[in-house]
């Protein structure tokens, strides 16, 4: 396993590589986030994948992404995409449920209301009878329909979901990036230091050595997930 500054490590090798052992660690540490970071925008990241809790979901007004857990723990984490969604009944059972988008919610009750008159004497299908879905909007979530018998008032919502990496925060952290593109992080650490340096301290990069091993950082990603 690598961290960022023991011997042999990413700082230490991007230290050596730009020769500038006068550079502040806290810029080093800054441009190994800054590396990390533009991974994980770019990426999906299969070893990112958790199981988290949004433990108090009310259920007229939701609960924000940034209450989430780490399934079985009080550990906080960073959501960035869910994956699948699911809903703890008032019984006590929970079952997977679609993801859905608050314009797609929209559009259900749009078409099953659009129909309606003021003047209708029929009385139309209760929303209630629509599937369970989990809706996104922006940073919150919330269960709909919001059914009082199937949901209590609070309840928890369960997602698989891709998570953001915690910061570099002291350079003794590890992670899956560092121990298997260890090669594209160092490239693109210096990369970014090169930005908090002066123009005859920057280190050239071949832009070919970054292209072919960020284009390995992709197909090892994809090799993660089963055929």
């Amino acid at each position: 396993a690598r961290s960022i500054i023991l011997v042999g490590t990413q700082s230490t090798a991007v230290t050596a590589t730009l020769v500038a052992t006068s550079t502040p660690f806290d810029l080093i540490l800054q441009a190994c986030n800054n590396a990390r970071l533009y991974a994980e925008r770019k990426i999906d990241f299969e070893l990112s994948i958790g199981t988290v809790t949004i433990p108090a979901v009310d259920r007229l007004n939701g609960a924000s992404l940034s209450t989430a857990v780490l399934y079985g723990t009080s550990t906080t984490v960073n959501v960035k995409k869910i994956k699948t969604p699911f809903v703890a009944m008032a019984n006590g059972h929970q079952f997977p449920v679609d993801l859905w988008t608050k314009r797609k919610w929209n559009d259900r009750l749009k078409a099953r209301y659009e129909g309606a008159r003021p003047t209708d004497t029929t009385d139309y299908a209760y929303i209630t009878e629509s599937p369970f879905v989990v809706v996104q909007n922006g940073y919150d979530i919330f269960v709909a329909p919001a059914d009082s018998c199937a949901l209590a008032g609070t309840f928890p919502v369960y997602l698989d979901c891709w998570l953001w990496l915690p910061p570099y925060v002291n350079g003794t952290e590890n992670d899956f990036l560092l121990d298997n593109c260890f090669d594209w992080m160092m490239y693109r650490c210096i990369y970014e230091l090169n930005f908090f340096l002066k123009e005859d301290e920057r280190v050239d990069l071949s832009t070919k050595l970054m292209g072919d091993s960020w284009d390995a950082v992709v197909k090892w990603n994809e090799m993660l997930i089963a055929s």
